[in-house]
């Protein structure tokens, strides 16, 4: 968090710049959408209508489905990425403003509980956004209608990933529910898609205002020291 008793060029640091996590969020998600599409692409080539040949089947699983180590390696990191992204954005809009509802550790762990993960995270994302973009508004104002889009989007590829895990039990998937599994899979795709361009479009706005806010605040107590952007 930057702090009033700490210089502004700290903002370049990464543990402090918003816009450089935010970019590494970015890129991470747009490398595990394109992942994701190369995994779809592998499947359907593997499929022969609603048949399927099982051997290549297989193969195409084993290299990019939803339980291959790779796929899980990918996700893995666009995931810590965008949580760290959160964590730094919650942490430093602690320094703009009062009245958040989650501490910067909390806007992170509540991904990981169950139900309240539904909705804990995005109270938190919407404080974030309301003291970064909207410091005048009051506690407990509605968040954008783009914020709102994109948890819904989140969401929806959150359940087609689970529907997908779930019918990859055991590192196969029976042959009665290839074609789902494939329709799962391109939904998740779509889903996926308009999440990170949504999410790019967010994220981007978010980091540059929080850190022209945190540089304000900077200066404000160190009107004398020089910074370049």
């Amino acid at each position: 968090m930057v702090r009033a008793d700490r210089p502004r060029d700290s903002l370049d640091r990464p543990a402090d710049n918003p816009v450089w996590w935010g970019r590494c969020a970015i890129v991470m998600v747009w490398l595990a959408l394109f992942f994701r599409c190369g995994g779809a692409a592998l499947i359907a080539l593997a499929l022969d209508g609603s048949a399927a040949s099982a051997a290549r089947l297989d193969h195409a699983l084993q290299l990019a489905g939803p339980r291959s180590p790779l796929s899980g390696f990918v996700h893995a990191a666009a995931a810590l990425a965008l949580l760290r992204w959160i964590y730094v954005t919650n942490r430093n809009a602690h320094a703009l403003g009062s009245g958040l509802r989650l501490t910067p550790a909390g806007s992170v762990a509540w991904f990981f509980v169950p139900v309240a993960s539904w909705f804990k995270p995005y109270q938190g994302l919407a404080d974030v956004w309301r003291i970064t973009m909207l410091p005048e508004a009051k506690a407990g104002v509605a968040a954008p209608r783009q914020l709102r889009w994109l948890w819904g989007l989140w969401l929806g590829y959150r359940c087609c990933e689970t529907l997908a895990l779930h019918m990859h039990r055991g590192g196969w998937v029976p042959p009665f529910v290839i074609g789902a599994f494939f329709e799962i899979n391109v939904l998740a795709i779509v889903t996926g898609a308009l999440f990170s361009l949504l999410a790019t479009r967010v994220i981007a706005r978010l980091s540059a205002r929080q850190r022209e806010a945190l540089a304000a605040l900077s200066d404000a107590v160190f009107p004398s020291n020089d910074f370049t952007a």
